[in-house]
């Protein structure tokens, strides 16, 4: 029987690119059921992004069968190369692929839960207009708090570079499974429970974060018949994407302490920073450290879950 381990954190690359057709072909009948196409205003740039990315990953591939990295060491080297790249492919897509089922997830128009996430706000004592005033009205604090939350997007490349080429390569499988089990879950859960998010809620019009949820009304009242791959959106608000993956980028560094704590602090930033440039509920954040936790704690290695020896993994 296989345990969550398992199933989270060891995918082989077949496992992996199966998933991801499985996902694009549930785009492409999700997309067609609903009348929505989709554009993009820079896809010659991703494409030949990803092109490049690909004839390099092929050098890689063919140079050994010349004799090129005989070497054990500059053997071990490429190989992680050839790791790296074909993450830095796989990401892109996967990432696209979730957010085009959360865009159709939210076009199936279930009940909004905004009023029963702001009651259970109240309920634990959080302001949410307070709190984004307060951190609105300090530039300084405003402004940190906003590159904290944007950087959600570039930290993935050191995270995989780091994890990729200096870690043991269990820590790629995992952060890569994270992600994966995590978006699942959480496009289930949009899909169910939909929310505005606090700046419709509160009426927040003046709100910079606002642009970045614009498309929720549109694609939930079916009034979008195009998605723009160039400018998606984190329309997902319960639980906190955001959150989930400040967790696993501060996790996936562990082995690394000159890394770890500058990356806890900017995620621990970005986690503050999510009810106001996300529009979150504070339930929200609180849910996706409850999610990502999980996960992690279902993930890890029997001796950590339960101080044993059961479970240990050969990093060498």
């Amino acid at each position: 029987m296989r345990t969550a381990r398992h199933i989270i954190t060891e995918h082989s690359w077949r496992t992996r690119l199966s998933l991801l057709s499985g996902l694009l072909l549930l785009c492409s009948i999700g997309l067609y059921w609903k009348h929505i196409s989709i554009e993009s205003s820079e896809l010659k740039q991703q494409i030949a992004a990803l092109v490049l990315l690909l004839g390099l990953w092929l050098v890689l591939h063919i140079c050994p069968r010349f004799g090129l990295f005989s070497n054990p060491e500059a053997n071990a080297l490429a190989n992680r190369g050839r790791r790296f790249l074909l993450i830095s492919i796989y990401f892109p897509v996967l990432s696209a692929a979730f957010c085009v089922l959360s865009y159709l997830a939210i076009s199936l128009h279930f009940p909004c839960i905004d009023q029963e996430l702001a009651a259970a706000d109240r309920l634990i004592g959080f302001d949410w207009k307070a709190y984004y005033d307060w951190v609105t009205k300090n530039n300084n604090l405003a402004l940190i708090m906003l590159f904290a939350y944007k950087s959600i997007a570039w930290q993935q490349f050191p995270v995989i570079l780091v994890s990729g080429f200096f870690s043991p390569v269990e820590r790629l499988n995992e952060f890569i499974g994270l992600v994966i089990v995590s978006s699942l879950i959480v496009i289930v859960m949009v899909s169910l429970f939909p929310a505005q998010g606090a700046f419709f809620y509160y009426h927040q019009s003046n709100a910079l974060g606002r642009i970045w949820v614009s498309d929720f009304l549109s694609i939930w009242n079916g009034r979008m018949p195009v998605i723009d791959l160039s400018r998606l959106q984190g329309l997902v608000t319960m639980p906190s994407f955001h959150t989930c993956i400040a967790i696993f980028y501060i996790y996936a560094l562990r082995d690394h302490r000159w890394l770890m704590w500058p990356a806890l602090i900017l995620n621990c930033l970005m986690i503050l920073a999510t009810p106001v440039y996300g529009g979150h509920y504070l339930l929200d954040v609180l849910a996706g450290l409850l999610l990502s936790i999980g996960l992690i704690v279902l993930s890890s290695p029997a001796k950590i879950r339960f101080g044993t020896e059961q479970g240990r993994i050969n990093c060498t």
